[in-house]
């Protein structure tokens, strides 16, 4: 089993990994610094933070399986 794991990580895994937590760490920043503000700077704020929780999706899926 951990020969198996061992096989499976390499160059690309170990950097669309690290771009799906930084698009989910970005996300949460954005959420957190849109209180107070504007209207229409919190809805661009959760439209940045959709599209990077989204783009974290993807790439933990392109983890799994490959890409």
């Amino acid at each position: 089993m951990i020969s198996r794991l061992a096989a499976h990580i390499n160059g690309s895994v170990i950097l669309f990994g690290a771009i799906a937590v930084a698009a989910f760490w970005f996300a949460i920043q954005l959420c957190w610094s849109a209180v107070g503000k504007p209207w229409y700077s919190v809805a661009g704020r959760v439209a940045g933070a959709v599209a990077l929780i989204g783009l974290g999706i993807v790439m933990i899926f392109f983890t799994a399986f490959g890409g």
